[in-house]
């Protein structure tokens, strides 16, 4: 089940940059965007990217700021009117505790090294 799964999200994460390839076949192609920091902010939408090129998200009217992380779900537009290729939002979801919850789970990683490394000392001392 969890190879599925990671066959899915590597699928949809690549739709976008799948869709680049061949822009007028892939019109109107589904393309997910999970949990993508946001990189730029224009008056027609904002940027998201993981790792590479970023991807032009419009059709979104909540407020977004650079730093902030999304997951998006839309469809590929391949841009007429000179707006370029993009996907256009059909669901937004912001995620405003990612980062704290990022360091919440640093910090737990570092707990549970700092656990074992005691334990095993103490092992040592009287073992």
């Amino acid at each position: 089940m969890g190879d599925q799964y990671a066959r899915r999200a590597t699928g949809f994460a690549n739709a976008y940059h799948q869709c680049l390839n061949a822009p007028a076949e892939s019109e109107g192609r589904r393309v997910v965007l999970s949990l993508w920091n946001v990189v730029s902010v224009n008056e027609r939408g904002f940027n998201v990217a993981k790792v590479g090129q970023a991807v032009p998200v419009l059709g979104v009217e909540a407020e977004v700021r650079v730093g902030d992380v999304v997951s998006v779900e839309g469809r590929f537009a391949a841009g007429a009117a000179g707006t370029g290729p993009h996907v256009v939002a059909e669901r937004f979801e912001p995620h405003p505790l990612r980062p704290a919850k990022a360091g919440l789970s640093i910090l737990g990683s570092l707990f549970a090294l700092l656990y074992l490394v005691h334990a095993s000392l103490k092992e040592l001392r009287h073992g």
